[in-house]
């Protein structure tokens, strides 16, 4: 929790207001709409002196438009909040982290590789600048749809609402021992990574030395041995992704056998 509201308050508690607000605009809109529909489908042919009267499906196709230009509009709103958001926390985080390196003591750079300093600048600035703002997209889109569909559920069953609180506390105990096993596999692949940097800047600065005494294919080869180290933690991360797919497709199929 300390991580994100760290990126949050790096990009700014006005700009997260704006994706509360955007995001809880959108859902109630939707939500509106898809009752607005039910109510719709149960409506019955009016004939006016044996003539179809289509005034109410005027009506009712006017009030569906109004709905979805409000989705549009919220949409738009949380979009934006997101863009500049993150751009604010990259732009921010970064330059502390300069501000860092550049003020800490020659000590820092004698016991820290170089290749995790690298590390810090190129991927985890990468992952703030490019996945970040897709994550965080995809997540609120994903979860639109959960709760529209809880919300609806509840409404016209609201027996769920008797087992959905149980498979919340099964969610919490599933994403709990998920975060913590992904959080350390991710540590050792950023681990493992850090060399790969220090030894292709070492190869690039020694290049003339490497070549005098014809030692390319012993950096090479100390290279692959580097890769494939740093590719190893990726197997089990996708196997910790396999466990919790595994984990809410069963959750999942609990829900849809419930009557």
């Amino acid at each position: 929790m300390n991580v994100i509201g760290s990126y949050v308050k790096a990009g700014g508690y006005h700009l997260l207001s704006m994706i509360c607000v955007g995001h809880t605009g959108y859902i109630v809109f939707q939500v509106v709409t898809n009752l607005w529909l039910s109510k719709w489908a149960d409506d019955q042919p009016q004939y006016v002196n044996g003539t179809y009267d289509n005034s109410m499906v005027l009506y009712r196709l006017s009030i569906y438009e109004v709905f979805g230009v409000g989705q549009v509009i919220f949409v738009m709103l949380e979009v934006f909040a997101i863009a500049y958001g993150c751009y604010f926390a990259s732009s921010r985080l970064h330059y502390d982290l300069l501000n860092a390196i550049l003020r800490t003591p020659m000590s820092f750079f004698d016991t820290t590789p170089l290749g995790r300093i690298m590390n810090r600048f190129s991927q985890d600035l990468d992952v703030l600048d490019s996945s970040m703002p897709s994550y965080l997209g995809q997540w609120l889109l994903s979860l639109s749809p959960i709760i529209t569909t809880i919300i609806l559920i509840t409404y016209t069953n609201y027996i769920f609402f008797v087992i959905f609180v149980p498979l919340t506390f099964v969610f919490l105990l599933v994403k709990r021992v998920y975060i913590r096993t992904a959080r350390q596999l991710r540590r050792i692949e950023s681990v493992q990574r850090s060399p790969i940097y220090t030894h292709l800047d070492e190869s690039v600065q020694g290049a003339s030395s490497i070549r005098a005494y014809r030692r390319e294919q012993d950096f090479i080869s100390k290279m692959d041995e580097l890769i494939d180290n740093d590719q190893k933690p990726w197997y089990l991360i996708n196997c910790c992704l396999r466990w919790l797919s595994i984990c809410m497709e069963m959750i999942a199929s609990l829900c849809a056998d419930f009557p």
